[in-house]
């Protein structure tokens, strides 16, 4: 795989998941990467949102199927 294979927004979830799990502060993180700080913090804060989205519990029926908005009004 080249990097320029890699989705921005797969980019940006791995941006986030390497500040999670190793760093203590945007600003050796963005020393590290070579951008400023705000930068960086803008960075995590979208793929954080990536990551939520990604990882949202989702709800299963007593049956087995997956539950919708429309079905969950319903139940």
């Amino acid at each position: 795989m080249n990097v320029d294979d890699i989705k921005p927004i797969d980019a940006m979830h791995a941006i986030y998941l390497d500040w999670v799990n190793n760093y203590l502060s945007t600003d050796k993180m963005a020393a590290d990467y070579g951008l400023n700080v705000d930068t960086i913090g803008d960075l995590i804060d979208r793929g954080r949102m990536i990551h939520e989205n990604r990882n949202k519990p989702k709800r299963v029926r007593l049956d087995g199927g997956v539950m919708t908005s429309r079905s969950a009004m319903y139940q």
